[in-house]
């Protein structure tokens, strides 16, 4: 009985070391702001999320590359987030990154923002290109429930001509209980919008959107359009 005891706690203290190597790099359930600036996350490197309860996940200035994107993923259950803030989860000035609730096999959707009561669920914005987002769920949001797109402003930098952002992919998301658009990926105003600079009107083009995959998801209960 005791050698039976021993093998089983050794099967699942294995199996708790494989998921562990699995993390490069594990961010507490208490830590809102990521910042890869100053934290370097290499390439093809993959970050886990511990779970838990958060008010709101601000990913900014990450980059990984094409062949070796950089992963942020749940682990050790589910990351849930109710906040009062404009966004459940912002994504600014990130490359060629992998959003995922996919860590924990007994849920469905490990990452879920489930009240943004002055906002969005999740804004991919500021110059973010190639990102994927998958098994996330969103819920009871004041405005859309995915915002994918860089306004232009004053400072003209994401303008047709200045930026392109590829690679959007959303996929085997719940979206349900959406107060406007279920996801508003890219710029209603194509043929141009007018922006006000020191007092000046000035006309610009919004970015384009090469390469977006939306597929898989369930969209439900929207005050506008599904997508």
């Amino acid at each position: 009985m005791k050698k039976l005891l021993i093998i089983g706690l050794l099967v699942i203290f294995a199996g708790y070391m494989e998921g562990i190597a699995q993390c490069d790099t594990l961010i507490p359930a208490d830590v809102f702001f990521i910042d890869g600036t100053p934290q370097q996350f290499q390439p093809g490197s993959t970050v886990c999320l511990q779970g838990g309860s958060k008010d709101y996940l601000y990913l900014k200035n990450i980059h990984g590359t094409a062949d070796n994107p950089i992963t942020f993923i749940n682990s050790g259950g589910a990351i849930t987030i109710e906040t009062n803030h404009y966004y459940g989860i912002k994504i600014a000035n990130c490359s060629f990154i992998r959003l995922t609730g996919s860590g924990d096999n007994e849920i469905s959707y490990g990452i879920q923002v489930l009240r943004v009561d002055n906002g969005a669920g999740i804004s991919v914005t500021e110059l973010s290109t190639d990102v994927e987002i998958d098994y996330v769920e969103i819920a009871n949001t004041d405005i859309a429930g995915v915002y994918a797109k860089s306004e232009p402003d004053c400072l003209f930098n994401s303008t047709r001509d200045k930026f392109t952002m590829y690679n959007f992919w959303l996929h085997d998301c719940y979206l349900h209980d959406i107060a406007d658009e279920g996801l508003y990926i890219g710029s209603s105003k194509y043929t141009g919008q007018t922006i006000n600079c020191n007092g000046k009107d000035t006309t610009v083009f919004p970015h384009v959107i090469i390469g977006a995959r939306i597929y898989n998801n369930i969209v439900e209960n929207t005050g506008w359009d599904g997508i």
